[in-house]
């Protein structure tokens, strides 16, 4: 799912939040928002872009989201400063939406964050391993058509030697 995201200061200096709600593999859901930054399986950015414009310069951000990835604003009231969704809710449904954003939100976020840094960490020895493999690969070509050269050269040293033909040394050497 695509969507937008900007940090723009809104009208009396109010501010609102780009978060970004998943469900881990165990089932729990987390609430975390959204830093400008990608972050792999969860977040891609397709497009950035900053307006330069003193107190209001911003940046907007076009983002994909993953599957089962929901991403959402959470604004400020116009009165009282209080964050909101994008709409209004009752008082006893916005408590009870902060207190089970903080309740699981800071130890579930810490999971996610680990196991996506352990999952970058994997990616990039099985990067590393490939490229060494393909060294590998290489280098056994290179050995081989070593070997080959080095009888073809032999051969045709040989062949020079008994008196062979100018087109039977080329056959011998192509």
């Amino acid at each position: 799912m695509r969507m937008q995201f900007d940090d723009k200061l809104g009208h009396r200096g109010l501010y609102h939040k780009n978060l970004i709600a998943a469900r881990l593999p165990d089932g729990r859901q987390i609430i975390f928002e959204f830093a400008g930054k990608a972050v792999p399986g969860v977040v891609q950015i397709v497009r950035e872009d900053y307006t330069k414009n003193g107190k209001w310069s911003h940046s907007r951000w076009a983002v994909e989201l993953a599957d089962g990835v929901i991403g959402f604003v959470r604004g400020q009231d116009w009165e009282t400063s209080q964050w909101l969704n994008s709409k209004r809710w009752p008082a006893a449904n916005l408590d009870a939406d902060a207190a089970s954003e903080k309740a699981d939100g800071s130890a579930a976020l810490l999971e996610l964050l680990e196991a996506q840094d352990a999952l970058a960490k994997e990616q990039s020895a099985l990067g590393r391993l490939r490229e060494e493999v393909a060294a590998m690969e290489e280098a056994e070509r290179v050995m081989t058509e070593t070997i080959a050269t080095r009888a073809r050269v032999t051969k045709a040293r040989e062949a020079m030697q008994r008196g062979a033909s100018l087109s039977d040394l080329r056959a011998i050497l192509t």
